[in-house]
């Protein structure tokens, strides 16, 4: 990232945020650090309208928000930071099919980690059929699955 800041490579240096964020995601770390970090990042993101990475990293954001006790329902991703039915739709609007696996899969973990074992197999369930609709697609792995 701040060699790519420095390089004035902004696209790749948020980009590379962005795959940090996500990584810190699944460490186990402490959450407030990362709800920093996500705030830092998200911001310099809009600051440099790289707008597809910040829609990509605001789910984790609010994962984080909810995971930390600041959500109203813990397994659906909608409180300060994004709404997750207006998330999926303007995802749907751009044809953005990452996202949608980024929700299914937050929303399985935190289905998991909040024990609603439906949710988290509904979940799974829908990104199974995805994976099978798209077999030579291997984005799904880059989503910790």
């Amino acid at each position: 990232h701040k060699v790519g800041m420095e390089c004035g490579d902004t696209e790749y240096a948020l980009y590379c945020a962005n795959i940090y964020l996500q990584l810190y995601f699944y460490t186990g770390l402490p959450l407030q650090p990362y709800e920093s970090d996500l705030n830092d990042f998200c911001l310099k993101m809009a600051e440099y309208n790289q707008e597809a990475t910040l829609h990509v990293t605001l789910p984790y954001w609010q994962c984080a928000l909810n995971l930390m006790g600041r959500s109203q329902n813990p397994t659906e991703l909608t409180g300060e930071i994004i709404d997750q039915a207006e998330y999926l739709e303007t995802s749907k609007e751009s044809h953005d099919e990452r996202a949608e696996q980024i929700v299914l899969s937050l929303r399985l973990q935190l289905g998991y980690y909040f024990g609603d074992v439906e949710l988290a197999q509904t979940m799974a369930q829908k990104l199974w059929t995805d994976f099978e609709k798209k077999e030579e697609d291997t984005s799904l792995t880059a989503y910790g699955l």
